[in-house]
């Protein structure tokens, strides 16, 4: 299990994440989201579970950071 954090939309920390790209960073990386949660005023979570199967799940997304088991995370 792992939770993933990023700032509310209505906090005003510039940032690119939101919740659909936390959603969608981690299924394309195999876990699944099963919870989310106001972590503070300033921040939002979603906990996230291993896949129970081995399907992958592709999709594509748009944000500046990204993961590559061959590289890990870097920016576009």
């Amino acid at each position: 299990m792992i939770w993933i954090s990023w700032p509310k939309g209505s906090s005003k920390v510039p940032t690119d994440l939101n919740e659909n790209i936390v959603r969608e960073i981690g299924l394309e990386l195999g876990i699944v989201d099963v919870k989310v949660c106001a972590v503070s005023e300033i921040w939002s979570g979603l906990k996230f579970y291993k896949r129970k199967n081995n399907i992958p799940y592709i999709k594509s997304y748009n944000c500046s950071l990204i993961y590559s088991e061959k590289s890990g995370w870097k920016t576009k």
